[in-house]
């Protein structure tokens, strides 16, 4: 598997991607009429050589959520540690609700946002967090068990 700036740099064009899109003109979607009251709206956007994105408008949520995604090959317990570093690193950025769903393939961090600026302040650590290198002073709260990542 390949390391690096070029990896990276592939996750941080992925996190603008999709941020781009929440800014980005919307598709047609149907019309309140046609949907049942209360049912969220579900657009699927696909570009060539990107990942689809799934917008879902939900109505009467007061406010919007902000994710980010990271796949890797190194399994389960990596992603546990990857979930934990990356949790506690957006939390000293000021994001103390960050959820973090990790699995066998990566981890998904995701928290709410109130305003564009908060989502860009998001993008922005989130990005800092990917590309910091793992220090002494990144130590286990121990919440999570995790085994230490090679």
């Amino acid at each position: 598997m390949r390391r690096g700036p070029g990896r990276t740099l592939g996750a941080l064009a992925a996190l603008v991607f999709a941020y781009a899109c929440q800014h980005a003109q919307p598709a047609k979607t149907p019309s309140p009429s046609a949907a049942s009251p209360g049912a969220a709206v579900l657009e699927l956007r696909t570009l060539d050589d990107r990942p689809a994105i799934g917008l879902v408008q939900r109505d009467g949520d007061p406010m919007a959520a902000v994710a980010v995604g990271v796949a890797h090959d190194f399994g389960s317990e990596a992603s546990l540690a990857l979930a934990e570093l990356f949790e506690a690193r957006l939390g000293r950025a000021g994001f103390r609700d960050v959820r973090a769903q990790a699995h066998g393939l990566g981890v998904v961090l995701s928290t709410l946002v109130a305003t564009p600026a908060d989502a860009t302040r998001f993008v922005r650590a989130a990005t800092a967090a990917l590309g910091s290198p793992v220090q002494e002073g990144d130590r286990s709260r121990g919440r999570l068990r995790a085994p230490r990542v090679r």
